[in-house]
């Protein structure tokens, strides 16, 4: 009977270690696909904070807030909402979290682009707004008083 059961324990596989494998390499995909998305949104968020800039979004903030009009308060809260947005992203890619479990760096991430996602929608929803407002009154000139 002492043979059988060595034998049998040399072909039984360690079930504990093959789950925990799998789970770790699940984990670490959930974290390379975060990472991917976090990067997509990164980039769209610079493209759209780019192109107000060049449409002249943040030009009227030069100015006494007097003399801001109410596009200009919805192209400050865009521009803001995008930066946050970014900055959210970059938390994201950049992890600094030594010693924590893989689960919890996954949870992290995940946290992080969810908020990140949420304010970079309402972000690009204000950029299409203000673009709006833009093209209905482009020849408001700003004067310095």
């Amino acid at each position: 009977m002492g043979e059988g059961t060595s034998r049998q324990s040399e072909t039984e596989i360690d079930l504990p270690a093959l789950g925990r494998e799998v789970i770790e390499r699940y984990i670490r995909e959930n974290i390379k696909t975060a990472d991917q998305r976090a990067m997509f949104f990164l980039v769209a968020s610079v493209v759209i904070l780019a192109f107000l800039i060049t449409r002249n979004a943040p030009m009227a903030w030069f100015y006494g807030p007097k003399l801001w009009l109410f596009r200009d308060l919805v192209s400050l809260a865009s521009v803001m909402g995008l930066t946050a947005s970014a900055t959210l992203m970059l938390s994201v890619l950049n992890p600094n979290r030594k010693g924590a479990s893989l689960a919890i760096i996954c949870r992290e991430k995940y946290r992080a682009l969810r908020w990140g996602f949420r304010i970079g929608a309402v972000a690009a929803f204000l950029a299409l707004f203000y673009l709006i407002l833009a093209t209905r009154s482009h020849h408001v000139v700003y004067h310095r008083y």
